[in-house]
């Protein structure tokens, strides 16, 4: 910031204080509970925490900037103060300009409000009032106070009428699909229920895992769970599938040529002892007395498994080099 205007003004028996950029035509509204040296301070230590601190104050010269507190404060911070003369608002015209501004606006604002029957305090009419003023275009600068400031426009109400095809190809967007996809593929396999599902919660409450069921599916991420006839609102890393639902829904794992079989993957049919194993001699089929090799069913070729080798670091350490005084 170049250079910062500030004066106090009354509003409906209020006290405020108006901090004006002369580069933007940014404007704030603070209402003070005090005139003091000590007050004035805080709530300027409140605007430099937001936009940064000014090279140049100029303000009226009342006591709140003319004592010897506020001049230290200034010195400490590294920012030049300049006064204008005693009984001569019109050496700082642009803020006392602002000044009759907000006024008539905050009076046109509260005889509309009369008129609706609306009741709003002064900060919410202030409040009303510089979101209008900083999203209009200023007509010296042709742009908004919240364009120079903020380098966007804003989301108003009228951003509403305004479409949306441009939404998902601005270049931060392509840069946080690109992130998120990252970051997804660090978790692994995301975890998918189905409504009516029973899962197993996690209640943080008493750090153990409680029974419930899936009720709705807001998002793929996240789920209403219907816990002790209470429905929640939990992400999908609180939840996991219930033993009974792994029992009713076993999941099938692939077979491995030559690798053991889990019990609870592959079945074997028991035979029937009710059914008998026919054996018809037949003297007319001729058996061949070698099989031929090109007939004979391949044996499947063994899978080798190789043990996974530990990587440990080549690299030859070596003793400190140490200086001896």
């Amino acid at each position: 910031m170049r250079n910062c205007l500030f004066t106090f003004f009354f509003s409906f028996l209020e006290c405020v204080l108006l901090r004006y950029n002369s580069y933007s035509r940014w404007i704030e509204i603070q209402i003070m509970h005090g005139t003091n040296s000590s007050k004035t301070i805080q709530a300027l230590k409140h605007i430099f925490a937001t936009f940064g601190i000014p090279e140049e104050i100029v303000s009226d010269n009342g006591p709140p900037f003319n004592g010897e507190e506020y001049k230290k404060f200034a010195l400490s911070i590294g920012t030049k103060v300049s006064l204008t003369p005693p009984v001569h608002p019109c050496s700082n015209g642009k803020a006392e300009k602002y000044v009759d501004t907000i006024k008539r606006g905050l009076l046109k604002q509260l005889k509309d409000n009369e008129k609706q029957k609306i009741t709003m305090t002064l900060q919410e009419q202030i409040d009303e009032y510089l979101f209008s003023f900083r999203n209009t275009p200023n007509s010296v600068t042709g742009v908004c106070p919240a364009n120079l400031v903020l380098k966007r426009q804003p989301r108003t109400k009228l951003s509403l009428l305004k479409p949306t095809f441009l939404r998902g190809k601005r270049r931060e967007d392509k840069i946080d699909g690109k992130v998120k996809i990252y970051q997804d593929s660090k978790r692994g396999i995301m975890r998918r229920f189905y409504e009516g599902q029973k899962v197993l919660t996690f209640d943080t409450r008493v750090n153990r895992w409680i029974p419930g069921k899936i009720a709705k599916v807001v998002s793929p991420v996240t789920y209403l769970v219907m816990v002790n006839n209470q429905v929640r609102y939990l992400h999908a890393d609180y939840l996991k599938m219930s033993i009974l639902e792994e029992e009713t829904n076993p999941i099938v794992r692939p077979y491995i040529q030559g690798s053991n079989p889990s019990p609870s993957v592959s079945v074997e049919k028991a035979p029937d002892e009710n059914v008998q194993e026919e054996v018809i001699e037949d003297s007319s089929v001729s058996l061949p007395d070698s099989p031929n090799p090109d007939q004979a069913p391949k044996s499947p070729a063994p899978v080798s498994i190789t043990p996974q080798v530990l990587r440990r670091s080549q690299r030859t350490i070596k003793a400190p080099s140490r200086l001896d005084l």
